[in-house]
């Protein structure tokens, strides 16, 4: 690789299974289409995150997409949600938020709870979150009852009296 022998270099890393070097050296070639072939076949987390950042700098919503569907190949749910949002990409955004963190899950949760259309999200998030109260308060701000039932099955003796 080092002498610009791409060809060569892909090979030996297709042989000593070192995906991430290959998917590299693809990519650097111009060879994205079969970069992200070896991405799928392989699942390789390293493999999947280079092919993301690669992936995010487009604007053509497939490729968006994709780097999506990569970032969370490499459990790196971050940056997917940040793309989704970007993008307008409300499911994946979701179905992202719900798999992340707490801090993920309510910076979403923000970002639904100002959309007239999304605030029954921003609830789900909120609770998933742990916040209860703000989850609470928006059900009954924004008449989402049958969210207030989901939380309200969620409650037990130990829940904060303050709450109940």
């Amino acid at each position: 690789e080092s002498l610009e022998d791409f060809d060569g270099a892909m090979q030996y890393y297709e042989e000593c299974g070192d995906i991430h070097s290959l998917v590299r050296v693809l990519q650097f070639s111009g060879n994205i289409e079969r970069a992200i072939e070896v991405v799928d076949e392989s699942q390789d987390k390293a493999a999947a995150y280079h092919m993301a950042r690669h992936l995010s700098n487009s604007d053509h919503l497939p490729n968006i997409r994709k780097a999506i569907q990569f970032f969370t190949m490499a459990h790196c749910y971050t940056p997917a949600i940040q793309l989704a949002k970007d993008h307008g990409l409300d499911t994946e955004l979701m179905n992202l938020a719900l798999l992340s963190t707490r801090e993920d899950q309510l910076d979403a949760a923000k970002f639904y709870e100002v959309n007239s259309d999304t605030q029954d999200k921003a609830i789900i998030l909120y609770h998933k979150a742990g916040e209860l109260s703000k989850a609470l308060e928006l059900c009954f701000q924004y008449r989402q009852y049958d969210a207030l039932q989901v939380i309200a099955e969620d409650l037990s003796e130990g829940s904060s009296p303050e709450i109940v």
